[in-house]
């Protein structure tokens, strides 16, 4: 299968996720056709994204020279001077570090170049050539690396060099398609094709990156997602299983989970396409029945073959053109099995290129809304287009060999509904905060986190169902002040306005999700009741205090007849933990006691059970205010005691789903994370905003009671400060954790969670606040590391 070069061109910029780093396909590729060279196609790249590097400057970095001299400087290193008795001859052995160039990013950079352009004639375009020669010449000081991929892989992309990302990325990938042919050393390049390891590894990528941009409500793991074996025992000494890693993992969003391996072979089927490759069946086969063993309470998984194909005719991945376009379905032992091809000689070869249109960065996955008119600095693009202007072609690409994209066709996967058993099962998992994500501590945004933020522009109650699972909310909306449109004149209807969405933070929520609810002290007052009611449980009050500069020369003491106010309120809630008991749901303090007297066991062997005196019992089975929360490694000991040491016939004891004990990682997760900062109490003090950080209106009216706002009014009455932000997410969540930010304003959380790490979905409806916080979500997007 020979891959066009229109279609590498897109490969490449969907499997390393770096549509903001080619601004638009290179002329040389535009003009291209199915036959051109791919080589050309790399070689346009690196000069390209070469030229960037080097118009903001050449990376610099400290290189230590030893040598020997009569004129010190830097540090004399007197061991060597001493074994070589320089001293004798009036000199010494020093030690120096020059700031320069010759680096090794630069070093591989430069290798690359001179070995493109030592390919033989025919192999390059000409002009190419020069330019690569050209290039080279440029970089007198810097020395030259053999190529090894283990050299690529040392290299660091941080915030100060973020532009060799993707130079270093198409450098790995020339220098692993050169090789020298015969004794005379000739530069060869070898063509990508179905048979060679690195077309399947991009084919991979490409997929993954295509449905982490266009999708990323569908929460695509970003590395490989790792099984375990189920019930996997062997002898001392002997060796040990194989690492099961998916290609492509979607995880449970309230239905079922789909794991997809992405296979580029030059023929998908054996015996002229009678039967499927045993290889890949078993390879799936394994992945589906001990991920559905090992996650019992999940509804059994969806598994996907997909096969790159190249097109009709010759250059198919099979010798004849039937087998460029198939879709099969199978039933297996309860288990969906669907076997798909992608082609990649087609939709993607015959589609035109168009220019990205610029502020389409992917450092965050922010899914904004274009502006009217199309977007600034780039072309314009029809409302139904993605990225690239591709739109129905792309989504048409990865089908799956059906007439919906790929995107549909895995979200209505995950739609499915699964049978009441199921559903009563998940229920219970997710009440326990077990769900899978959590148990192998990875989250939504498992192996290396890339900061994301999605920012919905319209109500939150839109796209609530799409969003995963938070492990954080942060509700900044109606203060019952008319602070903007929509926001009641009195906190006395506060309660109804929120009653849309409390009940759905409920459901959505795990047992260790928490919520931070900023209001007026009346203003949470009203809405308390209904937070409660929906399975909230107050933890503390944060008292935000604005100083009295809040009000210089605005109270008039003859008149106010009350205290001048000066703070706001941020009020911590967590889920109110409830398990299952004998007789019905339990507090925890009550279950913990339950369970061990139903396994007729005497109070007092709980210390004996955690190996303490009297601890256990007077912390973990008291049932009054000085009640501890068991640790997870004293939990798991009371666990293994209990189903040892209890009756036989009540067995399992301290189990959530009735089948199996809670286990120590499960029991962990059951408790909201806390990150303590020593110092910091439950009042913060910081004057209102009025500097650098706070947005300015340029004369809008932003709420009902602001009638003539000059060009400095603020943009937002009630921005908070980012610190305050950052305090919370850094409290209360992990990195690659999930934070909603359902009345966004200016999406200070999302800010946050983005420098933190962590994985923000925002809603804004006001198309003027969405506009804001889009442009502030860049600037910060800026100045974030991103991998290479």
């Amino acid at each position: 299968m020979k891959i066009p070069t229109h279609t590498l061109y897109y490969v490449l910029c969907y499997a390393w996720e770096r549509l903001d780093r080619v601004r638009a396909a290179p002329r040389n590729v535009v003009d291209t056709t199915g036959d051109d060279l791919p080589q050309n196609l790399l070689a346009s790249l690196l000069c390209d994204s070469f030229a960037r590097v080097r118009r903001r400057g050449l990376d610099r970095d400290y290189v230590e020279h030893s040598q020997e001299t009569r004129r010190p400087r830097g540090k004399i290193d007197l061991a060597t001077t001493a074994r070589r008795a320089l001293r004798a001859r009036a000199g010494v052995a020093v030690r120096y570090e020059e700031l320069t160039t010759d680096v090794l990013q630069n070093r591989l950079v430069k290798a690359t170049m001179l070995r493109l352009a030592a390919l033989p004639p025919g192999q390059l375009d000409e002009q190419l050539r020069g330019r690569l020669a050209r290039f080279a010449r440029l970089m007198p000081e810097v020395g030259r690396a053999e190529l090894r991929d283990e050299l690529f892989r040392r290299v660091r992309i941080h915030r100060n060099n973020t532009d060799y990302g993707f130079l270093l990325s198409v450098s790995r990938l020339a220098s692993a398609r050169l090789f020298t042919e015969g004794a005379d050393g000739v530069t060869r390049f070898r063509e990508f094709s179905a048979d060679d390891t690195e077309m399947g590894n991009l084919f991979e990528a490409f997929v993954r990156g295509f449905l982490r941009l266009e999708c990323p409500e569908l929460g695509v793991h970003a590395g490989h997602r790792r099984i375990r074996w189920h019930e996997a025992t062997s002898a001392p000494g002997s060796p040990e299983f194989p690492v099961m890693e998916t290609d492509i993992f979607v995880p449970t969003r309230g239905g079922r989970s789909v794991i997809v391996e992405a296979k580029c072979e030059k023929k998908p089927f054996d015996r002229a396409g009678k039967t499927l490759k045993s290889g890949h069946l078993y390879q799936l086969w394994a992945y589906l029945t001990n991920y559905a063993r090992s996650q019992p309470e999940d509804v059994p998984p969806l598994g996907v073959l997909l096969y790159a194909t190249g097109g009709s005719g010759r250059d198919a991945c099979s010798s004849g053109s039937r087998w460029s376009r198939f879709s099969y379905d199978y039933r297996l032992s309860g288990h969906d099995l669907r076997v798909r091809s992608l082609d990649l000689g087609g939709v993607l070869a015959r589609t035109a290129p168009r220019p990205v249109p610029a502020g389409c960065g992917t450092r965050r996955r922010n899914r904004r809304r274009d502006p009217p008119g199309g977007l600034k600095g780039g072309a314009s693009r029809p409302a139904s287009s993605s990225f690239f202007g591709l739109g129905r072609g792309l989504r048409r690409l990865l089908s799956f060999g059906g007439r919906r994209g790929a995107c549909g066709t895995i979200k209505e996967a995950l739609r499915r509904t699964p049978d009441d058993g199921s559903r009563a099962m998940e229920k219970r998992v997710i009440a326990a905060g077990i769900n899978e994500e959590k148990q192998n501590g990875s989250g939504l945004g498992g192996g290396p986190v890339r900061d994301q933020v999605e920012l919905h522009a319209g109500r939150a109650e839109e796209v609530y169902a799409q969003w995963p699972r938070p492990d954080l909310i942060v509700s900044d909306g109606a203060y019952g002040v008319g602070g903007f449109p929509g926001d009641p004149r009195t906190p006395d209807d506060l309660d109804e306005w929120y009653a849309p969405h409390v009940p759905v933070w409920s459901d959505r929520a795990h047992a260790a999700t928490t919520l931070w609810f900023w209001n007026t002290e009346i203003g949470w007052a009203t809405v308390h009741p209904l937070l409660a009611a929906s399975g909230w449980e107050y933890v503390q009050t944060i008292i935000w205090d604005k100083g009295v500069g809040h009000i210089a020369g605005n109270v008039n003491g003859a008149t106010i007849r009350r205290l001048p106010t000066v703070t706001e309120v941020c009020v911590f809630y967590k889920r109110r933990l409830k398990l299952p008991g004998s007789d019905g749901p339990l507090a925890a303090p009550q279950w913990l006691r339950a369970e061990w007297q139903r396994a007729g066991l005497p109070l007092y062997r709980a210390n004996e059970a955690c190996g303490v005196k009297n601890a256990a019992t007077r912390k973990y089975l008291t049932q009054d205010w000085l009640w501890y929360f068991p640790p997870a490694e004293m939990m798991a000991r009371l666990v293994d005691f209990a189903n040892r040491h209890g009756d036989p016939e009540g067995r399992p004891y301290y189990s959530i789903d009735g089948r199996r004990p809670v286990t120590e990682a499960q029991w962990a997760r059951l408790r909201h994370p806390w990150n303590h900062e020593h110092g910091l109490t439950n009042v913060w003090s910081h004057p209102p905003l009025n500097g650098a950080e706070r947005y300015r209106g340029e004369g809008r009216r932003v709420a009902p009671r602001v009638h003539n706002p000059g060009r400095n009014a603020t943009a937002h009455l009630n921005q908070k400060p980012l610190e305050f932000m950052r305090r919370i997410v850094r409290f209360a969540t992990r990195k690659g954790d999930v934070v909603w930010e359902p009345f966004g304003g200016l999406c200070s959380a999302a800010v946050a969670a983005a420098e933190l790490g962590r994985l923000a979905y925002g809603a804004e409806p006001d198309p003027w606040f969405a506009e804001l916080a889009r442009q502030r979500l860049d600037e910060v997007g800026k100045q974030l590391p991103v991998d290479g």
